[in-house]
Order: structure tokens, then C-alpha cells, then sequence
């Protein structure tokens, strides 16, 4: 962790996806499902019609996946942290990629050119991370546009070199 004090942060944003339900809403809706495909599965296999039950646990194990994946995809959050000597960026996925860049060289673009879900890239010196995946293009430009205010109004407060 950080030994700065919260003082030190001129700008921090915490991206992450907007999300319609609560993560259990989705087990709520799969037990019930599961509840109910059970019944009707087994008495098709109580008739004969065996074939319609293996169906109803493949459509059941489907739908469990889509849900794990909903529940996934909402728990990833991405921070972005301006400090007088650094800019902080801890991105997405698997590997929690995390990057500091100096905030006087740093580039920030949004990308979401006539799309309906865009993305912000972070560069300086050949390194750069993509954050803001899962936001929509109109929150990616005000996030860097904020963040590109953020940076303007620390390198005018910066000293200059005689």
C-alpha cells in the first residue's frame, strides 16, 4: 500500500460497470429455475421422455455459467489515482495489471468514437493500460476529461525551471 497520506490525491476515480441486480438476485433466479426444471425433468423421465431432462440440465448449467459470468464481470473495479509526483492506474483482469506513470508525460484518451461502450488509454514512454472497458462511451469521456483537467491544472502549478 501507498504511505501517502489521502491529502496527497489531486484526483482518483473507481471505474467499475453499472449492474441492474444485486449479485444474488441471479442465485435467487437460478434456484428457482432449478426448482422448477427438476420437477418438470423428472416427470418427463417418470413418462419416458428421458431425452427433454437432459435437456433442462444442460439449459440449467447454461444459464449457471452466464450468471457466474454476470457476477464476475461486476465485481471488477478499476482505480485511477493522480498524486503530486505520480499517476496510479490498476487495471482489469486476471492480473490486476498496475502501472504508475509521471504525471508530466502521461496521455489520456478515450476511445468510444460512434460506440455504445468505449474504453480510456493511459500512455507514457511506450507503456500504456486500457482501462473503462465496461463503461459506457459517454462516462469514458467525462472520466478523462477529468482526468486530463486534473493533470493540465497540476503541471500549471508546477515549478519552473530557470
Amino acid at each position: 500500500m501507498d504511505d501517502t497520506p489521502a491529502d496527497d490525491i489531486l484526483y482518483q476515480a473507481i471505474l467499475k460497470p453499472r449492474r441492474s441486480s444485486e449479485p444474488g438476485a441471479g442465485f435467487i433466479v437460478l434456484l428457482v429455475l432449478g426448482f422448477f426444471w427438476s420437477v418438470i425433468g423428472g416427470g418427463a423421465a417418470y413418462f419416458g421422455v428421458w431425452p427433454l431432462s437432459v435437456f433442462y440440465g444442460a439449459e440449467f448449467f447454461l444459464i449457471l455459467g452466464i450468471i457466474r459470468m454476470f457476477i464476475k464481470t461486476g465485481n471488477r473495479i478499476e482505480t485511477i489515482t493522480l498524486k503530486t509526483g505520480t499517476l496510479h492506474v490498476k487495471g482489469p483482469g486476471r492480473f490486476h495489471a498496475e502501472k504508475s506513470f509521471d504525471p508530466y508525460w502521461v496521455r489520456v484518451v478515450s476511445d468510444s468514437a460512434d460506440r455504445r461502450y468505449g474504453h480510456i488509454e493511459i500512455s507514457s514512454h511506450g507503456e500504456r493500460i486500457i482501462v473503462g472497458a465496461l463503461l459506457t462511451a459517454n462516462e469514458c469521456d467525462d472520466i478523462a476529461r477529468q482526468l486530463n483537467e486534473a493533470l493540465a491544472s497540476l503541471k500549471k502549478s508546477a515549478p519552473k525551471n530557470p
